[in-house]
């Protein structure tokens, strides 16, 4: 299996006629800014940035005569290197096709303070012992909560 590419974007749509997808508001900044007088407030409130986002994958594999479970890994790394944030999704690769796009939907950043911060992108086939990363995506986050 082959990862071929990977997108933030706020949504995709896919048309199920043709099998095309569209990758809407691709990201790679984000701008928050709260009232400066309930800042304080909003600070202790919060554990995140609520976002609507879609991190769109695409896989490659030309062994189509059997059926490829996977799980896919993101982990969210402020400009220290220092992960903050993980999910993962299970997906699985049918019989016949040589191509899948994975979508994961994000609907809150771990983050409330303005930096670089880096998506990591790993996977692991259903044998696998461990995983392989197979992407980095930057996004700047600025604020001013800090």
């Amino acid at each position: 299996m082959k990862h071929v590419w990977s997108v933030l974007c706020s949504k995709s749509i896919t048309d199920r006629e043709e099998n095309l997808i569209s990758l809407i508001n691709c990201i790679e900044h984000i701008k928050i800014e709260v009232d400066e007088k309930n800042k304080e407030e909003i600070k202790q409130k919060i554990k995140g940035i609520p976002v609507n986002l879609e991190l769109v994958n695409l896989w490659f594999d030309n062994d189509i005569k059997k059926i490829r479970k996977f799980e896919v890994m993101v982990k969210i790394f402020d400009n220290k290197n220092q992960e903050i944030e993980k999910f993962s999704g299970a997906f699985v690769l049918v019989e016949n096709m040589k191509r899948m796009r994975t979508r994961m939907k994000i609907g809150v950043l771990p983050i409330i303070k303005s930096g670089l911060y880096f998506l990591k992108i790993s996977f692991k086939e259903e044998k696998a012992k461990d995983y392989r990363e197979v992407a980095e995506i930057p996004l700047e986050i600025e604020t001013n909560l800090n």
